[in-house]
């Protein structure tokens, strides 16, 4: 007898219907739970006016530990979109760029996640967003860039940072399984990466970046899941980049050879990327001047051994 479990892995894997010459495709996947984001803005203005007396202190402690990036108020922000922001290096990235000045949308299945991060940032920058949207769900992802391009304007960043990984022998593996691998660390960064260059090549300007890992380069034991999705990514990073930069807009590939430390105590004796410093490069990448642009770039600790991470 099947069990709940059994029923639910084959009915989301991708079907075909066929009436006459005609085929129908379809699946079935869970909807992410979707935060209001109204309900969001309307908490942080609560958050504001009821600890008001705490601004200033916290407003000295975060410069202090962002000298070198922060900026005051100007007219003429930029705009950046973070698709994947969770813990470490997306939520390292999203402080980092609000703290230099940036219009940021935090864009995560589920943006409730990320309202302590946003309602510590409010008192910096009142320009942040949590946005919630299911990066490979293709009708969700226009409908992000043109929320942002209508409330904020055409992004001057946009970065892919979602990895899924469940392990897994190729003979073990199922084709759900496999499937939902390919659709977050492939199939959503196309989709973002194309309606990111749709406005940018109007614009002609803007960072596209998309984030890899060693997995990017290497197909290890296990690791199917990951490494097909990956290296499909830097397929699309290294095909976008010819075709976008001669209209003005810089595609990069950033792969992160380690393991980054999110704060979490594990039992695993290996040295760990600070996601501050990672960011860092995120911004150096952007900023590039165009007659020197990065198309990719790897990035680890001086004691991490070289591809030697999963």
């Amino acid at each position: 007898m099947k069990t709940f479990q059994d029923i639910w892995r084959s009915a989301k894997v991708t079907r075909h219907l066929y009436i006459g010459p005609v085929s129908l495709i379809f699946h079935f996947r869970r909807k992410p739970k979707i935060t209001n984001n109204l309900l969001l803005s309307l908490k942080r203005k609560l958050f504001h006016h009821f600890f008001l007396e705490n601004i200033n202190e916290a407003i000295n402690t975060l410069k202090q530990e962002h000298q070198d990036f922060y900026k005051k108020e100007s007219t003429s922000r930029q705009i950046a979109v973070i698709v994947g922001v969770g813990p470490g290096f997306g939520y390292s990235l999203v402080e980092k760029l609000a703290i230099a000045g940036y219009h940021v949308v935090a864009v995560s299945r589920d943006a409730g996640r990320l309202e302590k991060l946003v309602n510590r940032l409010i008192l910096l920058n009142s320009n942040i967003l949590a946005y919630s949207c299911d990066a490979t769900d293709e009708s969700a992802v226009k409908e992000l860039f043109s929320y942002v391009s209508k409330n904020f304007g055409v992004p001057h960043l946009v970065v892919y940072s979602v990895q899924y990984f469940s392990p897994g022998r190729v003979t073990e593996v199922e084709l759900p399984a496999f499937e939902e691998g390919w659709r977050n660390n492939c199939l959503g960064g196309f989709l973002v990466a194309r309606e990111a260059c749709r406005a940018m090549q109007a614009e002609k300007r803007g960072t596209i970046l998309l984030v890899g890992s060693t997995s990017s380069l290497f197909a290890r034991e296990d690791h199917l899941n990951l490494a097909v999705g990956k290296f499909g990514l830097r397929a699309l990073a290294q095909v976008l980049a010819r075709e976008a930069w001669p209209f003005g807009v810089h595609v990069t590939h950033l792969i992160i050879d380690a393991e980054i430390d999110e704060g979490v105590e594990r039992n695993v004796n290996r040295p760990k990327a600070n996601p501050n410093n990672i960011a860092n490069s995120v911004l150096f990448l952007h900023e590039q001047s165009p007659d020197s642009w990065t198309s990719e770039m790897d990035t680890r600790p001086n004691q991490e051994k070289f591809w030697e991470h999963c």
